[in-house]
């Protein structure tokens, strides 16, 4: 089976994450993230807490209104999308 896109509600708006033939491509608000396939583990995570800054909200100093576990449920469904 293999997943094309999961839209998934937020805080900040409907973040929408598309399988693309050199990985994935995040949609959030204005901002659009291509991830490749073969991105850095560093490069996914901060995919990952972008998207989780407009699922979950942002704190008072504007990190993630999230947890690190929240932050890799969210990487592990780009990841999913991308074909990793």
């Amino acid at each position: 089976m293999t997943i094309t896109q999961i839209t998934i509600k937020g805080v900040e708006g409907d973040v929408e994450i598309h399988a693309a033939d050199y990985g994935a491509q995040i949609l959030y608000a204005d901002v659009c993230i291509e991830l490749e396939r073969r991105a850095s583990d560093e490069k996914r995570w901060a995919a990952a807490r972008g998207a989780a800054m407009a699922i979950y909200g942002v704190d008072r100093k504007g990190r993630p209104n999230a947890n690190s576990s929240m932050i890799h449920s969210v990487q592990t469904e780009i990841e999913r999308v991308a074909g990793c």
